[in-house]
């Protein structure tokens, strides 16, 4: 039997978590921080436009600490914790090489590998994904992956490099 949850709050919590479930394994997926920004941006211009938000740049202040933090832990965990245990997952590797990146998760969880695993699920249910663009997809796509780099302003930029010094 296997439990899975995905909060990226539990990054943080790796630890705790390792002490409390010893058997239990992480996968860490990192972003790139730069589409990160762009994509949260753009998520929340969209909800901003529903409650007559007018600034830009809403996330900037709330959201690189919490980025920031993310990715912090993600260098801590590969500190602490043996390889065997936490396996960190390039974003853009799974839009680019889904089957040799669910085939390396597989090997690291000890479970079968099966086509299902390259069809994206919430709850079993076949899942359209959460673009930021509106688009839904029928599977996994690397369509827009790097889209960020025509919308990336100087401002996030700036603040990125100022932020992720480290990534």
């Amino acid at each position: 039997r296997h439990v899975v949850e995905k909060s990226t709050e539990n990054a943080e919590l790796a630890f705790d978590l390792k002490h409390l479930f010893p058997a239990a394994k992480f996968i860490h997926i990192m972003r790139n921080p730069y589409a990160n920004v762009v994509a949260i941006r753009r998520h929340h211009s969209q909800t901003s436009k529903r409650v007559n938000f007018k600034n830009r740049f809403p996330v900037l202040i709330t959201n690189l600490p919490a980025l920031k933090n993310s990715y912090y832990h993600l260098y801590r965990n590969r500190r602490l914790f043996d390889e065997a245990d936490y396996q960190v997952i390039r974003y853009e590797d799974l839009l680019t090489a889904p089957e040799d990146t669910m085939r390396a998760v597989a090997r690291f969880l000890s479970i079968l590998f099966t086509d299902g695993l390259l069809q994206p699920t919430s709850l079993g249910q076949p899942w359209q994904g959460n673009s930021s663009r509106g688009i839904s997809f029928s599977g996994i796509s690397a369509k827009n992956m790097d889209l960020w780099r025509g919308e990336i302003s100087n401002l996030e930029l700036y603040y990125v490099n100022r932020y992720f010094k480290f990534v």
